[in-house]
């Protein structure tokens, strides 16, 4: 991939990272900063190519024996994208009360597709809509949590 494509990675993830850090401002300090991690590794793992992918596996594996085996797995993969886009929807949910769910899962939504677009972008790495379907069930999640949330009194 040439310097083009690594300028567009860089600006899609400099843009979500603004949009992050401007929607979680009226959040509280340790949900704040903790959204802000979660996009970021996020973003980390979406856009990091296929060897970055590999050493991490094998950093993991040297922690956690047989680990490497288990993460290099397709149900690996689905976990993550679904785990990560369910702690960002739920505390996002949880924490924006004030914003309504349909303008939360609209900018969910487009974090789920910018994500899955700037992968296509990646030499080695591949966009799937099956992954946008993943991250949206973990968008569901946040939704689902916060409808079950008690009113405020």
């Amino acid at each position: 991939m040439g310097l083009p494509g690594w300028l567009l990675i860089l600006t899609g993830c400099l843009l979500v990272l603004a949009a992050a850090w401007w929607v979680s401002r009226p959040i509280g300090r340790f949900w704040r900063w903790s959204f802000r991690l979660l996009i970021a590794v996020t973003l980390l793992a979406m856009v990091s190519p296929p060897a970055l992918i590999d050493a991490a596996r094998s950093l993991i594996d040297w922690f956690v024996p047989g680990a490497h085996t288990i993460g290099s797995s397709e149900g690996a993969a689905f976990l993550v994208h679904l785990l990560l886009f369910a702690l960002i929807s739920v505390v996002l949910f949880w924490q924006r009360h004030d914003l309504r769910a349909l303008h939360l899962f609209a900018g969910l939504g487009a974090l789920a597709l910018t994500t899955e677009g700037l992968q296509y972008l990646i030499d080695g790495r591949f966009a799937s809509w099956f992954d946008v379907g993943v991250n949206l069930g973990g968008v569901a999640q946040g939704a689902i949590i916060r409808a079950l949330r008690p009113s405020a009194p």
